[in-house]
């Protein structure tokens, strides 16, 4: 048999073998192999050549360090903060979370609290009672969530508490104790939901408690106009209450055996402060209170002329220019609106002009201090009225040749400075008005001239008739036509008939800036008026035919003289009240008079 020599299993062992050259790849479809088959080779050739990679990695990474190998981790971690996505998730997720923790409410006070976060609680401890305004209690005992506070005049603790639980504890001898409790929180959406009226109550408490002693009460009026009073504080001890609009006042106060208890009432304006006697257990009681203000007034009460200050119900006399054993009748005395200064016309220095007869100094007085400091002299001084702190006067003494003339003059209480005006033989008429003094001449001409002094300017000659149309214009007559001289536009013109050819009026304001006052002739009496400020309304207050200087505003008061008695009158209503007797001077003032 022939032996094979193509087939390898057939070939002898012992003879060398020799490796066959691989068949040449045939073109495609012209040899024996299939596209299949050329697939299997490629893939086999690459598995090969994947698993001899592995094999190289392996045997470098067996060369390779621990360290190395850590260190590519950590490569990889720090790729992934370098991504952007990252980073956005990260941010979203703490955003969530910080918004979770806001709207979550212990997380919300640990974090307010963490933060050190405190807010301000006001406590408010008051009376229980069923009239009036409930009456607040002070020095009481307020516990807040363990610190221990007092409560001030207003009956109030203020304090800074941290948020969270709120725990309150009111106690007094006297009254039954009171104990609240609250949650301090904040709103997580800062009241825009609503809400801050609820809170505002929670950081505000009024804790009411309960009286276990007795009432007082009592109507609080004013002294002049009858009408009540609904302001000021009245505090018994440590109770204090305020006047409702009836001007009811209603003061719970611990257990006592007395029969009376001592009231006192404080204002910040508009009323003088006193203490009042008041029975226990009455509440229809009546107390009447005085309208803040001094009243100046002269007399001889102490045996001589001297200036003297009162209430306007004419108590609390004190002697504010002490008397002089020189001073006659003449002597005269007008205070500024503020109630600051005092200008005084006395003899008490004796002097005497050129001709030896005695002569009166003017004084500026500091109402504070009582000090006089002279800054002029003539044989007598007319007060005319006030334009702030300056008082315009008319100063009467004899010229070098004997013949008397005046000077009109003004004078700065504030600045003791002294200002001559001008001077004639004679004024006819002197009035002032928004820091202008118009004044008729002895041959009848109109002048204008600033209260300080300056350039006069003349509104007409012969004037016939002189008045005021209003609080700031003036009507005069001259040939037998009306003009109008507006002070606040400084302008002349021709004007109707006047109603009243005697008024004149006061130039400074009530206190609360409402009213002026004007004295008028109706009926042929002396008459005196309230003049709104806003409305132009007209009031009458007094007539007679007594009625003299002083004229003037003490505060929102009307002060008038009728003989030898002052008498206050308020423009809210009521009747003239008798304030004191004087001593009348014979001084014939520049009619009229506002001293």
């Amino acid at each position: 048999m022939a032996k094979d020599e193509d087939d390898p299993l057939l070939a002898d062992p012992d003879e060398p073998q020799t490796h066959a050259t691989p068949p040449k790849p045939r073109d495609a479809g012209t040899g024996s192999h299939t596209q299949d088959e050329d697939k299997l080779v490629a893939q086999i050739e690459a598995d090969d050549n994947h698993e001899s990679f592995d094999t190289d990695i392996e045997n470098q990474r067996e060369h390779e360090s621990p360290m190395h190998i850590i260190g590519e981790k950590k490569k990889s971690w720090l790729h992934i903060f370098k991504r952007p996505k990252f980073w956005i998730s990260f941010s979203f997720s703490l955003l969530i979370i910080a918004i979770l923790a806001w709207l979550i409410t212990p997380s919300r006070l640990w974090l307010l609290n963490t933060i050190g976060l405190k807010s301000t609680v006001t406590v408010t401890t008051v009376v229980v009672t069923s009239e009036g305004t409930p009456p607040t209690l002070k020095n009481t005992t307020v516990v807040i969530n363990g610190q221990t506070f007092q409560t001030n005049d207003q009956g109030q603790v203020r304090a800074a508490i941290a948020y969270g639980s709120l725990h309150i504890e009111a106690s007094k001898a006297g009254y039954e104790s009171v104990v609240k409790d609250e949650l301090l929180d904040f709103d997580p959406f800062f009241n825009k939901l609503g809400g801050a009226q609820a809170d505002t109550n929670i950081r505000n408490p009024v804790l009411l408690m309960k009286n276990v002693g007795v009432t007082v009460g009592f109507v609080a009026k004013d002294w002049l106009s009858g009408l009540p009073v609904t302001t000021g504080t009245f505090s018994v001890g440590d109770v204090t209450a305020h006047p409702n609009g009836d001007g009811k006042v209603t003061l719970s106060l611990p257990a006592t055996d007395a029969k009376t208890v001592t009231v006192t009432a404080a204002f910040e304006d508009g009323y003088t402060n006193k203490q009042i006697e008041l029975a226990v257990g009455d509440t229809a009681q009546e107390v009447a209170f005085v309208p803040v203000g001094t009243h100046y007034f002269i007399s001889k009460r102490g045996g001589n002329y001297a200036v003297y200050g009162s209430k306007l119900d004419g108590s609390e006399v004190t002697e504010v220019v002490p008397q002089a054993a020189s001073e006659t009748g003449d002597m005269t005395f007008s205070a500024s609106p503020d109630g600051k200064y005092g200008i005084l016309g006395s003899t008490r220095e004796a002097t005497r002009d050129s001709f030896g007869t005695v002569q009166q100094t003017l004084f500026v007085v500091d109402l504070a201090t009582k000090k006089l400091t002279s800054v002029d002299t003539a044989l007598r001084f007319d007060l005319v009225d006030w334009s702030a702190n300056s008082l315009v006067y008319v100063a009467s003494y004899r010229s070098g040749n004997g013949q008397m003339v005046q000077r009109l003059s003004s004078v700065n209480a504030a600045q003791i400075r002294q200002a001559n005006i001008g001077a004639d033989t004679t004024y006819k008429t002197v009035r002032v008005c928004l820091g202008s003094v118009v004044y008729v001449r002895a041959d009848g001409e109109l002048r204008t001239v600033p209260v300080a002094g300056g350039t006069e300017k003349s509104l007409g000659t012969q004037v016939q008739q002189f008045t005021q149309a209003n609080a700031t214009t003036f009507a005069y007559q001259i040939a037998g036509s009306w003009h109008s001289y507006d002070v606040n536009a400084n302008q002349v013109s021709n004007a109707q008939t006047p109603t009243s050819v005697n008024r004149a009026f006061l130039a400074a304001r009530s206190a609360d800036g409402q009213n002026y006052l004007v004295v008028d002739t109706v009926d042929g009496t002396p008459t005196l008026f309230t003049y709104a400020a806003g409305n132009n309304k007209e009031t009458r207050l007094f007539a007679g035919s007594g009625i003299t200087a002083p004229i003037r505003w003490v505060g929102n008061v009307a002060v008038y003289r009728v003989g030898s008695t002052d008498f206050a009158l308020s423009p809210r209503g009521g009747q003239s009240k008798k304030i004191t007797d004087v001593t009348p001077s014979p001084n014939t003032h520049v009619y009229p008079s506002f001293n």
